[in-house]
């Protein structure tokens, strides 16, 4: 079930547009979330940012994670940055995005957070990543995993680059790109580019 929470009703209305066809409950205070929390424990749950008004978004996301930990909660900002995201980061939360995302990406973001991965816009991904120190050499296990077009499609991957950007660096297809990070994700058992990037830094 996912679990739509909003304080603005042309938030709503525009997350509404963006999921086409999911099945969804409209969540009016903590008090109701709460409670449908103990009908769908493992519910996926979209919050804007300033739902919760009389507690932090830090402390309800410790007490959902630590009273309904199957849940999962994408947080939406009209105001989104990377610094606010890292202690919601760390507190477990899928998704961290632009309340008035496309819906295309809302969607994206939802299907990634139900796989157990989390979701965050591409620049936000480019900075996380950038932060990180770079290798001096790839580990060697790593190297015996991956093809050498496969090697070659990570580093892009640990310098932040995009799909497009990597398609555009290596000659091929947005779609070639995809199909392999798909199968470099496989190889090295991670779910997402930010913890390839972390894997190979």
């Amino acid at each position: 079930m996912l679990l739509m929470c909003a304080d603005k009703h042309s938030v709503l209305k525009h997350w509404e547009n963006g999921i086409r066809g999911e099945d969804y409950l409209q969540v009016k205070d903590s008090v109701s979330l709460y409670g449908l929390l103990e009908k769908y424990p493992d519910a996926l749950i979209l919050v804007y940012d300033t739902f919760f008004k009389n507690s932090t978004l830090v402390k309800e996301l410790r007490k959902i994670r630590t009273d309904f930990s199957m849940a999962k909660v994408i947080i939406l900002s009209d105001n989104p940055l990377l610094e606010s995201a890292r202690p919601l980061l760390l507190e477990g939360i899928f998704g961290y995005a632009n309340a008035r995302l496309s819906g295309i990406h809302l969607r994206q973001a939802i299907a990634v957070a139900r796989a157990g991965s989390v979701w965050l816009p591409p620049e936000f991904l480019r900075q996380m990543i950038n932060q990180i120190p770079e290798p001096t050499a790839l580990k060697p296990e790593i190297e015996k995993l991956l093809s050498p077009r496969e090697l070659e499609i990570s580093k892009y991957v640990a310098k932040g680059y995009s799909n497009k950007e990597i398609a555009k660096a290596a000659f091929i297809t947005e779609h070639t790109v995809k199909a392999h990070l798909r199968t470099i994700f496989e190889k090295l058992e991670v779910g997402d580019r930010l913890a390839l990037a972390l894997k190979l830094r």
